[in-house]
């Protein structure tokens, strides 16, 4: 199943509409609608803030064959925090410096697998 799919069924669920969405995520009506007819699909940003909003997992909105694509081996165990440690640093930058991060995240992740670009 496609993300939009997985959207629209969540929309319909939380009473919202598309425009309801592009207006909770900062996107405009006419982007909606090119993933919505499937002219293109949204950002891992905007999945990622999109599942936000409609209070779900990245991984429950992801179109299944990004899903098989990106098969992610889970977080190893942290015995000393050092995870969390970070995620703490993390939630004490600004907003305009956490999305700096995101980018870097999201660079360092084309760059360990880039068959799934």
């Amino acid at each position: 199943m496609d993300s939009i799919d997985k959207i629209n069924l969540l929309l319909v669920k939380k009473g919202w509409t598309g425009a309801d969405l592009s207006r909770a995520i900062g996107v405009s009506g006419g982007t909606y609608s090119q993933w919505n007819t499937k002219l293109t699909k949204p950002s891992k940003r905007n999945l990622r803030l999109i599942a936000e909003k409609l209070g779900c997992d990245i991984l429950d909105i992801m179109d299944d064959k990004d899903l098989q694509k990106n098969k992610k081996i889970p977080i190893r165990e942290d015995p000393d925090g050092e995870v969390d440690r970070i995620t703490e640093r993390i939630k004490m930058l600004s907003a305009e410096d956490r999305q700096l991060i995101e980018t870097l995240l999201d660079t360092l992740e084309r760059k360990s697998n880039p068959q799934s670009n």
